[in-house]
């Protein structure tokens, strides 16, 4: 059986226009040479695709059961084409972006949107990692864009471009011990449990000047962020994330004398990036981001906790 694309196509527009003179149409074909494409591949495959025998051709029960085959084989080949013509050099076929938890995610979904519009043929693949882990996979060509919090300082030898700055405040929970003080130093908080951010990132690297000497730790700041909540202990975390907790009464910030810090979101290349127009595209879209438009995109429900 030697069917061929132009077979399918006939195939398909038949059944979706509903006659072989609309498929005809449909693909600037004459009518006869549609009719002839689609009874050559009955003959191959020894089945009866339409019943003929109305004014209008009906598909059969075979002809409906391989019409999905049919679809399906043409998507496959016009995938096949787009990805060739990718492999081509005009738009990549594939694209690794590489985040931390920091990065703000309500800003990054909406940003995905017009990447979506524009590449919907791009395969991307988006992958969480502890800054360490980014900058070795953007190094080694695993990712080609990163974007997270260097918070052990600036690596050497990447291209680094500053999005915005993130706000680490101290906060606890409304029935923690620590929010009934008006001022927290550093004796007061070390003498309550931290909630800590450990893995590969390093609890030591939390971004506060006292530790707390007993410690939770976990290797995500959204696990953190609930441990916080549910009051067990003090953290030290990015504003964006516990905006709505502030404004809900389920978290309180801790005034600590020098306590608030900011730390510069990068965003991470190699020294001499290889990026096609999918790429280059999220790239500057990334960097036009704001601190500023944090505040006007809602942080997403299934980031928060319940009320």
């Amino acid at each position: 059986m030697q069917h061929t694309l132009e077979q399918l196509k006939a195939f398909v527009a038949a059944a979706e226009e509903g006659s072989f003179s609309g498929a005809a149409r449909r693909l600037g074909r004459a009518q006869s040479s549609v009719s002839q494409s689609v009874q050559n591949l009955e003959i191959d495959w020894g089945v009866e695709l339409f019943d003929r025998e109305g004014r209008y051709p009906e598909l059969t029960p075979q002809g409906q059961e391989l019409l999905e085959e049919a679809r399906l084989l043409l998507r496959r080949s016009a995938d096949l084409d787009r990805r060739a013509m990718a492999h081509s050099g005009e738009v990549e076929a594939h694209l690794t972006f590489v985040e931390d938890e920091l990065v703000p995610l309500p800003f990054v979904f909406r940003i995905l949107e017009g990447f979506k519009e524009r590449f919907a043929d791009v395969d991307l693949e988006i992958i969480f990692a502890s800054p360490d882990e980014a900058e070795a996979m953007i190094r080694s060509g695993r990712a080609d864009i990163g974007a997270t919090v260097f918070l052990g300082g600036e690596p050497d030898g990447l291209s680094l471009t500053r999005v915005m700055d993130i706000e680490f405040v101290h906060c606890v929970s409304p029935r923690h011990p620590l929010a009934a003080m008006e001022t927290v130093g550093r004796t007061e908080l070390e003498a309550h449990r931290q909630l800590v951010l450990s893995g590969r990132a390093g609890s030591g690297l939390v971004p506060s000047e006292a530790s707390g000497i007993r410690r939770w730790a976990s290797n995500s700041y959204y696990v953190v962020h609930q441990y916080a909540c549910e009051g067990h202990g003090w953290a030290v975390l990015p504003r964006f994330m516990i905006e709505h907790d502030l404004t809900a009464g389920r978290l309180r910030t801790l005034t600590v004398p020098d306590g608030s810090r900011r730390l510069p979101l990068q965003l991470a290349t190699r020294a001499e990036p290889d990026l096609g127009p999918a790429g280059r595209w999220l790239f500057e879209a990334l960097s036009a981001a704001r601190a500023q438009d944090l505040g006007q995109i809602p942080f997403s429900s299934v980031f928060l906790m319940p009320d």
